[in-house]
Formats: structure tokens, sequence, C-alpha cells
């Protein structure tokens, strides 16, 4: 998913590391560094893994698949996480939002205009950072569609 990102919700730097996936932070699902036990012990036993493996057997990237939730590691760095269901949920400055919940949640934000022109919020530490958080929602029902992390590299 590509993102043009012209308005952008800026927090600080530690509120960003603070927001949470379920209940771990984001600073400690980077802290992991996709080590299979260090991420299980933030979230439980995944669902699946798929590894991408280099000529020599070297993991480059990783993807664990947890209920309503997958996260991605690129060479040990996080890459990307998606809430995909309503049991997982991001909490950002102390509002815990999910799919399906309305975006009135959120309060006072500023929208981003996609590509295809729909819009959506961005969560980021920094104008012109190169990860933040996107949060899509439905034109009309203005229910939470998408919840996902990228990291652009």
């Amino acid at each position: 998913m590509t993102v043009k990102c012209q308005n952008a919700n800026i927090i600080t730097a530690k509120e960003y590391d603070n927001i949470k996936i379920n209940t771990t932070r984001l600073i400690d699902i980077k802290k992991t560094k996709g080590f299979g036990s260090k991420v299980i012990s933030c979230f439980s036993a995944p669902k699946n893994i798929v590894k991408d493996l280099d000529a020599d057997g070297y993991v480059i990237s990783i993807d664990y698949f947890f209920e309503n939730l997958e996260i991605s590691f690129y060479e040990e760095e996080l890459s990307n996480i998606d809430i995909t269901g309503n049991k997982s949920s991001i909490n950002i400055k102390g509002v815990t939002i999910t799919i399906g919940d309305h975006i009135n949640k959120l309060g006072n934000v500023i929208f981003n205009t996609q590509k295809d022109n729909s819009k959506s919020i961005i969560y980021t530490a920094c104008e012109g950072c190169n990860n933040y958080f996107v949060i899509e929602c439905n034109q009309v029902t203005k229910e939470i569609t998408k919840i996902y992390y990228i990291e652009m590299t």
C-alpha cells in the first residue's frame, strides 16, 4: 500500500514510540528485531510464520500472522503492521480503536488525501518521516476499515 502523505497528525517521538498494538508499545515491537521468541513474548504464538531466506540461508524477512494482526520485519527492522480485524487494536495517545470503530473516537484529527482521493488519517513523529501509521475509513459511514504501519525504505 502506498500512501501519498500531504497532511499528517504529528505527535511527539515519545508518543509515537508509545503507540500500542494490543498491549505492546511500538518501541518494544521494534526492539524484538523480528526474533521469534521476543515477538512471541509480546503477542503469544502466531498462527503462521513466513520467512524469506537469502542464498546462504539467512533470514531476509519474516512475517508473523496472528489473529487479526500481521507483523513483518525486513533485515531485523520492523517494516509493516496490519490490523486486519476487530480482535486487535491500536492505542494512540490513550485512545484505543480497531476495525469497525467510528473515526470520531480519535477526536479532532487532520485528514490526508490519498492518490485515489479517499481520505485517511496518518500519525507520524515528524514531517517527512519514512514511517507512519495509516487509518482508513469508509467515506460514507466513517467506520474504520484499515489500520496499518508502514516503513518506507
